[in-house]
């Protein structure tokens, strides 16, 4: 251990889900759910007693929750204020799947419902990482983004008005594919440094100018994977096989 500036790092879980209006009528927030239930219940995440998750949701606020085992059930905070992101409470929105196991799937289990009427369709995706980041910037880890729309409001808003079909078969078709600016890419910067992955899984209806946020991935040595016109009824199946593979596969942490 003389080579250690400090214990190994515990395998960390951070899911940033959106539960906008497209997230819910697709499915792709019951999808997400029932997968991570899965791997939690069959023990399929690495790292046995060590192993921490949290959850953050958002659509136009940030949604955090307090997994502490001692609650009679999960506590939900939430951060309309984009500007001035803070985290609502120090400790317990990362915890150990060894004794907040319960809490993790009373909320899990109520999301669904939870969300269920909502009417927002817009998402604040940029400032959830934010958020998420100030969550585990302390340790590191996995951060998994399940996002069903354009991040239109918050840190890093992106406008649909760049999506140019015109431009397509043309010499400035490479326009289209290349970020539209570098907000993604150093926040990506900002994350690697504090040992942070990011996994993205977009699973939209329209365009989302996946190349503006893909930086986000690409820097942070992570992967994107798209589902376009998602439904889980066509392309669940995909969603679910893939987000449980990166949460059961062998990996390297640090």
């Amino acid at each position: 251990g003389e080579y250690m500036v400090r214990p190994p790092q515990p395998p960390v879980f951070m899911f940033v889900i959106d539960v906008s209006y497209t997230a819910v009528v697709t499915g792709m927030l019951d999808c997400v759910v029932a997968t991570i239930k899965e791997a939690i219940q069959q023990n399929k995440l690495p790292g046995g007693q060590r192993t921490q998750v949290g959850i953050i949701t958002f659509d136009t606020a940030l949604h955090f929750y307090n997994l502490n085992s001692n609650l009679p059930q999960p506590q939900m905070l939430v951060v309309s204020d984009l500007e001035d992101l803070f985290l609502p409470l120090p400790d317990d929105i990362l915890v150990p799947v060894s004794e907040s196991e319960s809490a993790i799937m009373t909320l899990l289990d109520s999301l669904p419902t939870i969300f269920g009427d909502t009417t927002v369709s817009e998402s604040c995706l940029g400032s959830a990482v934010k958020g998420a980041f100030l969550a585990m910037k302390h340790v590191g880890g996995k951060m998994l983004v399940c996002g069903a729309c354009i991040p239109s409001v918050g840190d890093l808003s992106l406008k649909s008005t760049r999506d140019n079909p015109r431009l397509l078969g043309t010499d400035k078709e490479v326009e289209l594919l290349r970020p539209g600016g570098n907000g993604f890419k150093d926040l990506g910067a900002e994350l690697t440094r504090a040992q942070v992955t990011v996994e993205i899984f977009m699973a939209p209806q329209q365009y989302v100018d996946l190349a503006s946020i893909s930086p986000l991935a690409k820097f942070t040595a992570g992967d994107v994977r798209y589902y376009p016109q998602f439904h889980i009824n066509t392309l669940g199946l995909k969603l679910r096989t893939e987000l449980m593979h990166v949460l059961s596969r062998y990996m390297g942490w640090e």
